[in-house]
């Protein structure tokens, strides 16, 4: 049985209350033991207390660290609530410190209970990643010792419209549930007041998993409403945490038998004894969901990969599977492979960074066939933290950051195979401590520093065209920019536009019905080279600097992304976006460079005029960065890469992870050599592409400040969880004490359950204003003592600023038990009980009073008619317990409420309690015989009770006085008895004078009860002998 110590508690006080004191003594200690109630986690995340195992589905057996299954070994139980991370795609569970991992599909926000080995005081985490694997939520919660069942998820979910009039609901539990709790009452559906027959019972194959089935089709177009009581209990006989009440209405749709089972994901790779918990969708032939049938399913090669009642998928042996799952005869099947660790690589091998500065490196985790396997546990280290620490991350990538100049080797360590990375830490980076980047993110354009700093929006009203090759280019004093983009005015075509760089003189180059892109300024700055399609297909003009003077150059058909020549005497482009040419200025001279099958793209001239470097698939199906000579010759590979183009220091700037938000900015020599991370998008923006290096060295404005905005900042509001402030949180960026737009902020949420923003990056406006609105989270901050959001710039003086709020509980709508339920109590004796009302989410509801009814239901008795709760939503009553032994109830019920909540109050009544400060000891004592001989005096039959060990803790010894025990001298019956105790008791007719006596022998603590002869009242002594 869960042992709630707060619980006993605080019955302990009341008991106090009804003078029942006791006096102990042990001959043993024993240490504290670890919380056993303890508090739910964050908001959405379940972790169950630890389960035995045989309380699992059959073959539901989660993976021990060590690899090995496990076998009847205790489990935790892990759920996430809808609606917790919509954006996310899959999780990865495991417990703190294992090497295996449980991946399970992440649906309409959340997943259904998976089973963890784990005990109490171990840590659950969790980590939620999107479709394109990047981590979205990170959670963590401890392990209690005892923590009571909660509904994760019903079908139909709250509020659902149009439920087919023959659906099966069911209820998703947080861990197993006692079958033999499921009962008419405790789980039922009603049309107003009214139950709908019907029956309820565990989902096959499952343990967590409840169905009700109507007996007979639903009313159409009609509210019902699911009701859970907290008569459903788990394995350990623990209630439901709350009542729970999901409306819903009926459309006019019948479901149909199943005519397709899909499983998700259909494919996946595991690693041997990892974990994936596949789920099932079944359709009719309309594509109606059909809900609350049981699924079969088994694997073709259990040998390499098992699969439990539950779906649930664990990888054995190197091979491939097949996973089927049948629903009413129908099947879906999911192919699962299965690979053994064969290597770790980290990617990049090798890095610069700027002291001060961070760079990302990412573990990949292949088989022994190459294959890629999913990230697992993956442990990183720093030959030289004095050079460069690193911190590794759930996602299997890790942040290094660069502290002194040297040479550290980055080692990344999966199960006992390593891969390493060498990170070359310096001061200061030739030809990039000065310079301007510009490039694409968000369907902006922004300029940077070349170490990646101050990120600037340029051009906020144009419409960004990310299709096009190459879309930015520099006049050659480095103080214009001309690129392709979409106006206001039109949103069907490209048009190429010059701006200063500071943002201002935005003008409009091209004109005409036809669109045009790819420029490029050619090096005396008089004209600029670009594509159009004027023509009907895309050929190469050039025009002047200002946008008159249009000619055609090329009439080939598909002539794409002109580079001129340092010289400015030629023009390399692409045919078709797979062969590069050369031509004269004038357009005269075409020359093909490189082999027409090998898809080679976007030529850029080094500063010399010595080499072309390009991006090409020659090796595949992912870009590579190749060089070759200006005649076509000596192509080199560089790197893996998209987008290059040259800096002024010759070397080449290219786009790593093109298309992705991770993409980031680098630079290499000609020759492959040191690869250098130089910068990436703003955070949160999409990632960085289409570099465009400015050919002369200069430095954005440093002098960045931030700070809340000077009116309606937003800071220090107030309301409850869960609502939406009223007033953005607004912040003021300024560059030289003037007003800076075009700045991007980065807001995050502090706190995991602190809240939601409406986005992770806004934009500075012409007054320098950004905001954002915040939905606050469940957590209770009174008086704004935490800050829940900060506002980022980075490099800026006053970064981050933080925003504070007093979160305040929503109105109570629920009662909670404080102390008094499922106690014992003395019959005809009074005992309390305690209840708070809280709002939807648990928290205290500190507004207004509320009245509460109390009324004995069973048993007898009487008990406080009303009270009104404190300001702390307390309330309680004292229950005299009706005369008879048994279970007698009591209600609360504050009818004032939304719902008129009320909490059930169970006491068993017996004769005498025995109880220690830490344990309860005693059974109901009742009248009866004793050696054989009928009594009729009322006397008292006797009981022997053992201790355990742990509960000699904290016991205090008697004096031997007289009107005590006067010595330790062995009892006949119960040899080797030492120290004695005795407990007072209340005065009860039937229990005058009773003496109660114990200690401990060889074979644990005993105790007994008599009543007293009637020379004994006054002096107790030890009894001659005990039944």
């Amino acid at each position: 049985m869960k042992a709630d110590l707060n619980r006993l508690a605080r019955a302990g006080v009341a008991l106090a209350a009804v003078t029942v004191v006791a006096w102990f003594v042990g001959c043993s200690d024993n240490p504290g033991g670890p919380c056993s109630a303890c508090p739910p986690p964050s908001l959405g995340l379940n972790v169950s207390n630890p389960i035995p195992g045989t309380g699992l589905a059959v073959g539901a057996a989660p993976v021990h660290a060590s690899g090995a299954l496990a076998n009847g070994a205790d489990v935790v139980y892990v759920s996430l609530a809808p609606g917790t991370v919509p954006t996310g795609s899959r999780a990865i569970v495991r417990r703190l410190g294992d090497s295996n991992s449980l991946t399970t599909a992440v649906t309409d926000g959340g997943f259904d209970p998976v089973p963890v080995d784990a005990q109490v005081r171990d840590s659950i985490e969790v980590l939620v990643t999107d479709g394109v694997g990047g981590t979205v939520l990170q959670l963590r919660a401890a392990v209690a010792a005892a923590r009571p069942p909660v509904v994760v998820r019903t079908d139909p979910p709250p509020k659902k419209r149009d439920v087919p009039l023959n659906a099966a609901i069911v209820i998703v539990f947080s861990e197993p549930i006692a079958p033999a709790s499921l009962t008419p009452s405790s789980v039922q559906v009603l049309r107003g007041s009214t139950p709908v027959t019907g029956t309820v019972g565990l989902l096959g194959g499952t343990t967590a998993a409840v169905v009700f089935t109507p007996a007979a089709p639903l009313e159409p177009n009609t509210d019902y409403r699911l009701v859970v009581t907290r008569a459903v209990r788990d394995l350990e006989n623990e209630p439901l945490s709350a009542d729970t009440s999901v409306p819903f209405r009926t459309g006019t749709a019948v479901v149909g038998p199943t005519s397709l089972v899909r499983v998700y994901p259909d494919t996946a790779t595991l690693r041997a004894t990892a974990q994936l918990q596949l789920y099932v969708v079944s359709l009719d032939s309309m594509a109606l969901p059909v809900t609350g049938r049981p699924v079969t399913w088994s694997s073709d090669n259990p040998t390499v990969a098992s699969v439990s009642v539950a779906g649930l998928v664990t990888g054995l042996a190197a091979g491939q599977a097949h996973i089927r799952a049948e629903v009413d005869g129908q099947a879906g099947v999911a192919a699962v492979r299965v690979g053994e660790l064969g290597s770790v690589q980290v990617a990049p091998d090798s890095a610069l960074v700027l002291t001060g500065l961070t760079t990302t490196l990412t573990a990949v985790l292949r088989d022994g066939a190459g294959g890629l396997l999913p990230l697992g546990t993956v442990s990183w280290s720093s030959s030289d933290a004095g050079v460069a620490t690193v911190t590794g991350r759930p996602d299997g990538t890790a942040i290094v950051t660069a502290i002194a100049a040297g040479i550290a080797t980055i080692t990344a360590t999966a199960e006992d195979k390593s891969g390493t990375a060498a990170v070359k830490v310096v001061t200061s980076l030739p030809g990039t401590s000065s310079g301007l980047i510009a490039f694409e993110a968000i369907e902006k354009i922004w300029i940077m520093n070349a170490d990646g700093s101050f990120p600037t929006v340029l051009a906020d009203n144009v419409v960004w065209r990310s299709g096009v090759s190459r879309a930015i280019t520099w006049s050659p004093d480095g103080r214009t920019i001309a690129f392709a983009g979409a106006g206001t005015d039109t949103t069907t075509k490209t048009e190429i536009y010059g701006m200063k760089v500071d943002g201002s003189g935005l003008t409009r180059l091209t004109f005409g019905t036809a669109s045009a892109w790819d420029p490029d300024w050619s090096p005396d700055g008089s004209r600029i080279a670009f594509v159009s399609d004027r023509s009907g297909t895309s050929e190469i003009h050039v025009m002047n600097a200002d946008g008159s003077g249009v000619k055609q150059l090329t009439n080939i058909q598909g002539a794409l992304a002109p580079a001129w020549s340092p010289d400015g005497r030629r023009i390399a482009f692409t045919l078709a976006g797979n062969i590069i040419y050369v031509m004269n200025a004038d357009g005269s001279g075409l020359s093909r460079l490189s082999d027409p099958n090998a898809s080679d793209h976007d030529p850029a001239w080094s500063p010399d005029g010595a080499k072309i470097v390009f991006g090409t698939y020659r090796e595949g199906n992912y870009s590579v960065i190749y060089s070759m000579n200006a005649d076509g010759s000596g192509a080199t590979r560089l790197t893996e890469g998209s987008q290059p183009t040259w800096s002024p220091n010759q070397r080449i700037a290219f786009v790593q992870g093109a298309g992705t938000s991770s993409a980031q900015l680098w630079a290499i020599n000609d020759d492959g050599s040191s690869l250098t991370r130089l910068g990436g998008s703003p955070e949160g923006l999409f990632g960085v592409a289409r570099p465009a290096w400015s050919p002369v060295t200069a430095q954005l404005p440093a002098p960045v400040t931030i700070q809340k905005a000077p009116t309606n900042s937003g800071d220090g509001q107030t309301d409850t969880v869960f609502a939406t402030l009223r007033i953005p949180l607004r912040v003021l960026v300024q560059r030289y004490g003037a007003p800076a737009p075009g700045v991007a902020i980065s807001w995050a949420v502090l706190e995991t359950a602190g809240g939601t923003l409406s986005a992770t990056t806004t934009i500075t406006d012409a007054t320098g204003i950004a905001s954002v609105s915040e939905t606050l989270g469940s957590i209770i901050t009174y008086s704004g003592a935490s800050p829940l959001v900060e506002a980022t710039v980075p490099g800026a003086a006053g970064s981050p600023v933080r925003f504070k709020a007093t979160v305040n509980p929503g109105n109570p709508t629920t009662l909670v038990p404080l102390w008094g339920n499922s106690s014992v109590g003395l019959v005809s004796m009074p005992t309390s009980y305690g209840v708070r009302a809280t709002d939807a989410y648990g928290n205290t509801a500190l507004t207004t009073r509320t009245r509460i009814d109390w009324a004995v239901t069973t048993g007898g008795g009487s008990i406080t008619p009303a009270e009104d709760t404190t300001l702390a939503g307390d309330a309680s009553a004292t229950h005299t317990l009706g005369p008879d032994e048994g279970t007698q109830t009591a209600t609360a019920t504050a009818s004032e409420l939304l719902g008129s909540p009320q909490m059930t109050f169970t006491t068993r009544a017996v004769t005498a309690i025995v109880r220690r400060r830490d344990r309860e000891l005693s059974q109901p004592f009742r009248l009866g015989e004793r050696d054989g001989a009928s009594r009729t005096d009322g006397g008292l039959a006797l009981r022997r009770m053992r201790l355990s060990a742990g509960a000699q803790r904290d016991v205090r010894r008697l004096p031997r006085s007289a009107d005590q025990f006067t010595d330790a001298v062995p009892h006949p019956s119960l040899p080797h008895v030492c120290h004695s105790w005795r407990v007072s008791l209340p005065l009860h007719p039937a229990l005058d004078g009773l003496h109660a006596w114990g200690g401990r022998n060889r074979r644990g603590a005993v105790s007994g009860l008599r009543a007293p002869a009637s020379n004994e009242h006054s002096s107790p002594q030890r009894p001659s002998n005990v039944a």
